[in-house]
């Protein structure tokens, strides 16, 4: 999904609306006349392919550890082929047999954990092992290119008879992730060009930084990105919990995407 497919559909959305201009009834001399205004084609180059890692370097550390001390482990995020990453759990020890991996973008409490604030990944079931590896890897046609958004590492009892802790079974174990990621979109750089006819959002900046965009009614998200100068998938990097759920995704009314690189891994 480049920008060229955005614009192409700017211009091919301009041309039907012409035809539609042509098929209308001529007005009168005496009508008040008023010109028809066309959204604006945005022309955007494509921009540089994402920055893909070398197999093996690691991007995050953390260290797992329970409350009454009987699990643990060291935890690092490892870069692997074709631009996955894989999560690594060494010298891990625990009583509990039955296993979920969870990642949450934002520390761990109980009081939030049942939140829709809180927003949580589930990744699979381990069993304990000197060293658990598992692919960081949602599946899909959408991969998981840069997982840097993740705060947390959550083990979660996964037994059916387990007691449950409000909404989900409870965590016994966390890791609070220390990043390393280099940054693999050095060239995002968003530049509202204002308003076009499938990106009429509202843009709230802070002086001359931008910081969110509001969708509007009728917004297409080629246009959208087009608009900023970015490509669609520059916008969902930058807004990482919303994840895409197709390879031509739409944009929903009233959403908020995250324009501000620095706050990627709060938004």
């Amino acid at each position: 999904m480049r920008a060229s497919r955005g614009t192409a559909a700017v211009v091919a959305a301009i041309v039907v609306l012409g035809s539609l201009a042509a098929c209308s009834p001529a007005a009168s001399p005496e009508a008040d006349e008023q010109p028809f205004a066309e959204p604006a084609v945005v022309e955007v180059a494509d921009a540089p392919e994402q920055v893909v890692m070398a197999p093996g370097i690691t991007v995050a550390t953390g260290t797992l550890q329970s409350a009454d001390g009987r699990s643990s482990g060291q935890v690092t995020v490892v870069s692997a082929d074709d631009g996955d990453f894989d999560l690594v759990i060494d010298d891990f020890v625990s009583p509990i047999s039955a296993i979920s991996v969870n990642f949450a973008t934002e520390p761990f409490t109980e009081a939030r954990y049942c939140e829709v604030t809180q927003v949580i990944y589930g990744f699979g079931d381990v069993q304990p092992a000197p060293r658990i590896t598992m692919s960081m890897d949602f599946g899909g046609s959408v991969p998981l290119d840069d997982p840097s958004f993740f705060d947390t590492l959550l083990l979660v009892v996964n037994e059916s008879d387990a007691p449950r802790t409000g909404c989900f079974y409870p965590v016994f174990a966390s890791a609070d992730l220390v990043w390393t990621m280099p940054d693999l979109r050095p060239d995002i750089q968003p530049i509202d060009s204002g308003p076009t006819g499938g990106a009429m959002g509202t843009v709230e900046t802070d002086g001359d930084r931008l910081l969110r965009y509001t969708v509007a009614p009728g917004d297409v998200m080629a246009e959208v990105a087009a608009r900023f100068g970015i490509t669609v998938a520059d916008i969902f990097w930058l807004s990482p919990t919303r994840r895409p759920n197709s390879e031509d995704p739409v944009a929903y009314a009233f959403e908020v995407f995250n324009l501000d690189k620095a706050a990627r891994a709060v938004s």
